[in-house]
């Protein structure tokens, strides 16, 4: 009643109400002539999404597409469908396998660039720090030698005068 309501003064759009037509009146001739083309659109999607590296939703939606299409095979009675989608299925399942490890290596290899890279600024501020001090221990020790050479000289003119 509900549901007869929204589509009739709500929606009012000729495609949605043949569509909730058929579900009502579900034709299985109509639904398997529609059906593929329902299907197609999540393939469709797949390949779209994979090429514009979306890689797991890419996948898991190949996989909804490929289990659709078994389910399609089974409707039609259509063995082929259901034999090389099987193997679709596997190799989208295998691929979201294998990326999602990757992705845990790449996460683990980020962790460890991260523990590297704060190692060797450590190492660097401490070499920074030596540095520092023995260019202000070397400086330091410049000045002495100039106000001792100072010294010095001020003495000899001193010993001259005299």
């Amino acid at each position: 009643m509900v549901a007869r309501f929204i589509i009739k003064y709500i929606i009012r759009s000729p495609i949605l109400v043949r569509i909730y037509k058929m579900f009502l009146d579900f034709d299985l001739q109509y639904w398997l002539k529609l059906y593929p083309w329902l299907i197609n659109i999540f393939s469709i999607s797949c390949a779209y999404l994979l090429s514009n590296n979306k890689v797991v939703i890419g996948r898991v939606l190949g996989c909804f597409a490929a289990t659709n299409w078994i389910a399609f095979g089974f409707l039609s009675e259509q063995y082929a469908f259901i034999a090389a989608n099987i193997i679709f299925l596997w190799i989208y399942i295998s691929a979201i396998v294998k990326f999602s490890s990757k992705r845990d290596s790449y996460k683990k290899s980020h962790e460890e660039q991260r523990e590297e890279i704060a190692r060797l600024r450590r190492k660097l501020n401490k070499d920074t720090i030596k540095a520092e001090q023995f260019y202000s221990k070397k400086q330091n020790d410049l000045i002495s030698l100039s106000n001792s050479v100072i010294k010095q000289m001020e003495q000899i003119k001193l010993e001259v005068k005299k």
